[in-house]
């Protein structure tokens, strides 16, 4: 998947550490609609290319233990800031409260996003937000709720059993840290460029793909990935602190 960067509309665009909301991209094309207010709000971020959804995470543990609080409230299609009378951060049809389940986000926001894809058309769903906002969970999920990731590739294996001349499904893990871009499913530390094929459009230069044959063989893929993820992390923070000793 590409990632791309957008602004929330009316957010704020310097970093909040008390910052509770991530927001998920879409990208799709679906057509207009008429009928009553509510309706065409949801028909007009329907028609849009980019849907911006916008989810307000619920109080951590250590968080309540310090006696801390949320400071967004979310108001049907809006969230507003707690103690900001009538300034309103986000106003758009897909405003998540801190209840709010993967499962609904999955549903709400990425299911179209998918059929898309099974459509043979590019689609990206991104997760954008700050440290702690609530991306990982979204995407990865718990022990006790599965993510994004997770839903989207047992839909999309169900999806494809509907559509013929699929030849099979496979991923590539990649990720952009420090303006450098690695390849996570075979991680050797050589950055990976980005270029531009007119039959395929941009994309990365030598990442690994591997085929699956099921969401779970997929997730397993990922999950042992992500240990690439932290170590290079790590790496660098270790050789940031070796330079400054």
């Amino acid at each position: 998947m590409e990632a791309k960067t957008m602004d929330i509309p009316g957010g704020p665009k310097t970093p909040n550490p008390e910052d509770h909301t991530n927001a998920a991209g879409t990208e799709r094309h679906l057509g207009e609609g008429s009928g009553s207010p509510s309706r065409r709000r949801k028909s007009l971020a329907q028609a849009l290319t980019t849907q911006v959804c916008v989810r307000v995470r619920p109080i951590l543990q250590y968080e309540q233990e310090e006696g801390q609080g949320s400071i967004w409230r979310c108001e049907r299609d809006k969230v507003i800031r707690k103690g900001s009378p009538g300034i309103t951060y986000f106003h758009g049809p897909n405003v998540f409260g801190p209840e709010a389940t993967n499962d609904r986000i999955f549903k709400r926001c990425v299911v179209s996003c998918l059929d898309t894809l099974c459509q043979g058309k590019s689609c990206t769903v991104m997760a954008y937000g700050e440290d702690t906002s609530g991306k990982s969970h979204s995407l990865m999920g718990s022990e006790e709720e599965n993510g994004v990731i997770w839903m989207s590739l047992v839909y999309i294996f169900k999806a494809v059993q509907k559509v013929r001349g699929v030849q099979g499904i496979s991923l590539s893990y990649y990720e952009i840290y420090n303006e450098v871009l690695s390849d996570l499913l075979s991680f050797n530390g050589v950055s990976l460029p980005i270029i531009y094929d007119p039959a395929e459009g941009h994309h990365v230069q030598g990442a690994t793909t591997m085929p699956i044959a099921s969401a779970k063989e997929g997730m397993e893929l990922l999950k042992k990935a992500e240990f690439h993820r932290r170590f290079l992390m790590l790496r660098s923070d270790l050789r940031r602190c070796s330079r400054s000793s």
